[in-house]
């Protein structure tokens, strides 16, 4: 189904780039990764002081997006950022209550393409706003996988995400979930229901998943080699540490008022799918890349890996 924002953004393309529409229009696919989303929506509304109303206008062009930027200033600069900006908040406030699964979707929300109504055209990259977290800095958003830059950048979006995951504590194979679709081939026209793409905000996991459309730039070989280079050294290639009691594996109890044990983790999993909290324990015990290896083997079948 096509939502009103999709609507809004091919009636608006033209002038959100200040030229004519050269190329054919790119279907809609802001809902493809649906409960990144929602997630990160949830950590977002936890304190929200520019009252964005929700991170799917992070993923749309700039004129359609100004109606749910909420008090971001509406200039094309800043509204080049929005994604940027609802992933650090989003990945701020879920930070303070150690959410590892809502950083995490901040996380994949960062890196996911935004659509720029044009198959082939690149989003502008953010040059306005400097994060707060370097974490959400370091990785680029995917691009259009027919523009020029896409083989490049869609790689490097994925194994920086991996990296990020793997520093908080979480599941460094979540980056093949951030894969965006497959290149039209030559003669394919995006602008037809049969091309590669989709939008369905109902598919509450995402129909980029359900309908197995998502193609991920790098492999799980990619991920294992690079978990292998971080584990022992946490720092590695960035300068970014693990957040206190964040990706140890180390279960912290805390004594409640009647003298039992209190567990101080996430709670359940709240995206659908990816995770796998126990939900009879408040945290997994491991290193964060033995706890992500356990793991690994549901993310592949998912992906057909």
């Amino acid at each position: 189904m096509k939502s009103v924002f999709s609507l809004i953004v091919f009636s608006l393309v033209p002038l959100a780039f200040g030229r004519p529409l050269l190329r054919k229009r790119e279907l809609p696919q802001e809902h493809s990764h649906e409960k990144y989303l929602r997630v990160t929506q949830t950590c977002l509304q936890q304190d929200n002081p520019l009252k964005i109303v929700d991170p799917v206008f992070g993923l749309i062009g700039n004129n359609a997006a100004a109606a749910g930027a909420g008090l971001l200033e509406k200039t094309p600069e800043k509204l080049n950022c929005l994604q940027m900006i609802i992933a650090d908040q989003a990945f701020t406030n879920c930070q303070k209550i150690k959410d590892i699964e809502g950083m995490a979707a901040a996380l994949v929300y960062q890196a996911l393409e935004r659509n720029t109504g044009i198959a082939g055209l690149s989003s502008i990259v953010c040059t306005a706003v400097k994060p707060l977290n370097s974490q959400i800095e370091s990785i680029p958003r995917h691009q259009d996988p027919s523009s020029s830059e896409a083989s490049k950048v869609n790689r490097e979006s994925e194994l920086a995400l991996a990296k990020q995951l793997y520093l908080i504590g979480a599941d460094p194979y979540l980056a093949l979930e951030s894969a965006t679709f497959a290149p039209l081939a030559q003669g394919q026209d995006r602008n037809n229901e049969a091309a590669n793409s989709c939008d369905d905000k109902n598919d509450t996991i995402g129909c980029g998943y359900t309908n197995k459309l998502l193609r991920s730039a790098i492999t799980s070989q990619d991920i294992d080699d690079l978990t292998r280079r971080l584990k022992g050294n946490p720092t590695a290639a960035s300068g970014n540490s693990v957040p206190p009691s964040i990706g140890t594996g180390v279960c912290k109890k805390k004594t409640t008022k009647s003298g039992g044990p209190s567990g101080e983790g996430t709670g359940k999993t709240r995206i659908p799918g990816s995770g796998t909290t126990d939900p009879s324990s408040d945290c997994e015990t491991g290193t964060a890349l033995e706890q992500a290896q356990k793991r690994a083997v549901n993310t592949r079948s998912r992906f057909g890996l």
